[in-house]
């Protein structure tokens, strides 16, 4: 059975891989053979009927899934929806932020097949919806789409993995509401989070991410110490949380149930425990929204609890196969999730080790060996899934994992219940709760202060992580010298692919959505241009350009050029200079708060082999005019970077006579009318223009008539809102073009604005 899961696993990972779901034919001629094989070898069905069965189960559902599209027509005009809240709104500034799952369109209503979730926002903080309520909404649509990056985080493959099929802002003033439903246990988690949000404790985001799954009230500077700590698992919760409540339910009512001979006889003490402990664990997973996680541990139980009401006796590694199985026949799409593969990566390993390793030791040093074997092991697959790790989490979570686990969850978890009824009764759990992890966070910042807590090695090679990863699965194996040595004789060549190779002389435009970041690398020598935007929950300077340049082996950034304040310019500065040290940093208009030296035209700096030219501004400006022109010079080919400028800009370029001409132009003010002027177009004369805008952007960017003109100069045009990020090789005066959504993929929207390839 493990063999044909694994099997059964890697078909559902090359599907997923795959532009799209196959066709029927194809699909038939893989699988027929493997079933006819199994009807004749029953010695070998396992292995051959799971991978074909969980293939064809697993093409189909995402054949319904991309079936699932808005047409086009709806991101053109306002569309009018009926249904279900299905989350509990998330609060921001500017008003909630929700799931909607819609059962009608335009007074038609949808079959059980057709309908569709949406995540959708609403901009009126006067105005409160609620989990569960029926409403009539009038919304703005556009279909799922995400800025991508040769790094960091796939908001589009988050979406798939959720059954999210586009977003939208909801026009309330056109809307109705229709029905209340109190009852529905999303309702129930919101009104909780009410109730303590007016106890005002310090940690609330913490007691509801333990309890309740919510976690939006974690600062994000928090965030990042959990990250570095490798605590994330604990604040969130996991499948040790759900396994935990299942344990001690079942202890509990299993003693309980001993007092009564009478129903000891009609139905044994340890049967009711293990039912009592995964009805524990079920109604637990409830009050956390049946996120992805507790499903998984979920189906873990059940299996657990299935065999031993039926008296099966299942091995340890058949149980997780069973689970795994279980995942992917309900929902195939778990694969992309990180979760998925971390969870039961842990569980494989603590079984492994389980086995042969640790049953001889003292239980403090069991520990001990548990918790750096875990972490070693998971290390490969952690940077792989992440580009990072946390060195110090083997000491962190030894303290971590006991205290939250038995002191900080089940204070929380009986606080929240009582809160249900009585506040007065909840309030000292949750205050003994809140104190206990305020001495957790207190914990944390201490191992934070130890150096190196984060490691981000380069990424260049994605090779260089398999023969780790085969040394951690050697290690696991039962002992044998063989092994052993093998795994003694890989560990040199890891170590051997993990230096940091010097990535080619390249310019990287990064997808940052309506904004602009960039960055120039030759050898050693970086130069970054802008910084990209900021909001509420997004920060490119630290989401986007920091973990790129540190995957590429960048440790420091030589020369930070920031073209003017613009928010969707100067945005992600403080959290890149947070990230990263710099040695020099430019601006083309102060910023408070911020050193450095303005931004002048006749500035030149040499970068190894970059040569920078500063050609505006001639004095101190003012907003979009203050833009910090630039003229990059790298193996034979130019740059010219040109923010936000206007008309007027460009033509006291022209007027001094500057030397305008590159061969590759970054379209000012993102394609806006009121920039590239035909005469500053024709004087730069490029081969490559290149519009950074964000996807069904409120300005329109980039405007038709903009597209024409640079049409008319001939060239290339391409744009970050279609292409996602580029990665654009020089060498010798050539150029190559890699763009990030080159990559086809099954959850992958492929769209084609205004500018594309």
């Amino acid at each position: 059975m493990i063999i044909g899961t694994l099997l059964a696993l890697v078909a559902v990972l090359a599907l997923v891989l795959q532009p799209a779901p196959l066709s029927m034919v194809t699909v038939s001629f893989i699988t027929l053979p493997l079933l006819s094989a199994g009807w004749y070898w029953r010695r070998w069905r396992s292995v051959l009927w799971l991978p074909a069965l969980m293939l064809i189960s697993a093409n189909a559902h995402f054949h319904w899934r991309t079936s699932l599209k808005l047409p086009e027509q709806w991101s053109q005009a306002p569309v009018q929806l009926q249904g279900v809240i299905a989350s509990v709104p998330e609060q921001f500034e500017r008003g909630q932020r929700f799931f909607f799952d819609v059962e009608k369109v335009n007074q038609q209503t949808l079959s059980w097949s057709q309908q569709f979730r949406l995540r959708l926002s609403h901009y009126a903080p006067e105005v409160q919806l609620h989990a569960g309520q029926r409403w009539q909404f009038q919304a703005k649509l556009k279909s799922a789409h995400g800025t991508l990056n040769f790094h960091g985080f796939d908001y589009e493959r988050w979406l798939f993995a959720h059954h999210v099929v586009g977003s939208g802002y909801v026009q309330l003033e056109h809307s109705k509401w229709l029905a209340e439903n109190p009852w529905s246990l999303n309702r129930w988690r919101e009104t909780l989070s009410s109730k303590l949000s007016a106890m005002q404790f310090s940690h609330q985001g913490l007691i509801e991410g333990i309890t309740i799954g919510l976690d939006e009230a974690i600062p994000p500077s928090r965030w990042d110490v959990y990250r570095d700590t490798g605590t994330i698992h604990l604040v969130v919760i996991s499948g040790m949380h759900l396994t935990l409540v299942a344990m001690l339910i079942g202890l509990v009512v299993g003693r309980c149930w001993r007092f009564s001979a009478r129903l000891c006889l009609w139905l044994p003490a340890p049967r009711v425990a293990l039912i009592a402990g995964f009805v524990g664990a079920l109604f637990y997973a409830g009050i956390a929204g049946f996120s992805i996680a507790t499903v998984r541990s979920l189906w873990m139980l059940l299996v657990v609890v299935a065999a031993l009401l039926l008296h099966k006796r299942l091995a340890l590694f058949d149980i997780v196969a069973l689970a795994v199985l279980a995942m992917l026949l309900v929902d195939p799409c778990a694969v992309l999730e990180s979760g998925f593969w971390l969870s039961f990566t842990a569980v494989v390993v603590l079984l492994a080790l389980a086995r042969g390793r640790l049953h001889r030791q003292r239980w403090w040093w069991q520990a001990i060996t548990l918790q750096l074997a875990l972490s070693l092991a998971m290390l490969p697959l952690t940077v792989w899934q992440f580009g990072s790790a946390s060195l110090i989490s083997p000491l962190s979570n030894l303290l971590a994992v006991p205290w939250v686990s038995f002191v900080s969850t089940p204070l929380a978890l009986l606080g929240m219940l009582l809160l249900s009824f009585s506040e007065t009764l909840a309030w000292p759990f949750l205050a003994l709760a809140n104190l206990s992890l305020q001495w957790f966070d207190l914990a944390m910042d201490l191992f934070m202060q130890l150096p190196q807590a984060r490691w981000q090695p380069a990424l260049h090679n994605p090779w260089m992580w398999l023969l780790p990863a085969l040394t951690v699965v050697l290690w696991l194996m039962p002992w044998t010298p063989w092994r052993r040595l093998t795994a003694l004789l890989l560990l040199p060549f890891a170590l051997l692919l993990w230096r940091t190779p010097i990535p080619p002389s390249t310019l990287q435009v990064f997808d940052v959505g309506q904004g602009t970041a960039l960055a120039i690398h030759s050898g050693e020598h970086l130069l970054v241009y802008d910084t990209g935007p900021r909001s509420e929950k997004f920060d490119s300077g630290t989401q986007v350009v920091a973990p790129h340049l540190r995957a590429l082996g960048f440790t420091g950034i030589d020369l930070l050029m920031v073209s003017h304040a613009d928010l969707d310019h100067a945005g992600g500065l403080p959290g890149l200079l947070q990230q990263m040290p710099v040695r020099q940093v430019l601006l083309g208009e102060a910023i408070e708060g911020i050193a450095a030296e303005p931004c002048r035209a006749g500035q030149r700096f040499q970068l190894g082999e970059i040569q920078v030219e500063v050609l505006y501004p001639f004095a101190s400006e003012q907003g979009n005019a203050a833009s910090c022109v630039v003229r990059a010079k790298l193996n034979g080919m130019s740059i010219l970077l040109t923010g936000d400028i206007s008309r007027r800009e460009e033509a006291r370029l022209l007027a001094r006579n500057i030397d305008l001409s590159a061969d590759i132009l970054l379209v000012p003010h993102h394609g806006s009318n009121g920039s590239s002027s035909a005469k500053f177009l024709a004087a730069v004369s490029p081969k490559l223009s290149i519009i950074s805008a964000g996807y069904r952007n409120a300005h329109r960017h980039p405007r038709p008539e903009v597209l024409e003109r640079l049409s008319a100069v001939g060239g290339q045009t391409l744009n970050t809102a279609g292409q996602g990020a580029l990665r654009i090789e020089l060498s010798d005066g050539q150029y190559r073009i890699e763009a990030a959504r080159n990559t086809p993929r099954i959850w992958r929207s492929r769209v084609e604005p205004p500018g594309g390839l």
